[in-house]
C-alpha cells in the first residue's frame, strides 16, 4: 500500500472546514466584514480544489494496486 501523502490529506481538511465556513458563514456571522464574507463565499473554489485533490489521491493508490 503507499504511503500517505499528508500534505495533499491537509489541504483537503482545509478545502473541507471552507466549505463547512462557506454555508454556516451567512446565518452565524453576517456582519463578519466585507474581505471575510468574499473570501467565505468562495465556496465552489474549495468544492473544486477538494474533487482535484480527491482524485488525485484515489488514482494515485489505484495505480500501485494494478496488476502487472
Amino acid at each position: 500500500m503507499p504511503a500517505e501523502i499528508r500534505s495533499f490529506t491537509a489541504i483537503r481538511g482545509f478545502a473541507a472546514l471552507w466549505i463547512v465556513v462557506h454555508h454556516i458563514q451567512p446565518t452565524w456571522w453576517p456582519n463578519v466584514g466585507p474581505v471575510p464574507t468574499a473570501v467565505m463565499s468562495m465556496g465552489y473554489t474549495a468544492v473544486d480544489i477538494f474533487f482535484v485533490l480527491s482524485g488525485f489521491i484515489l488514482s494515485d493508490i489505484y495505480r500501485h494496486l494494478r496488476k502487472v
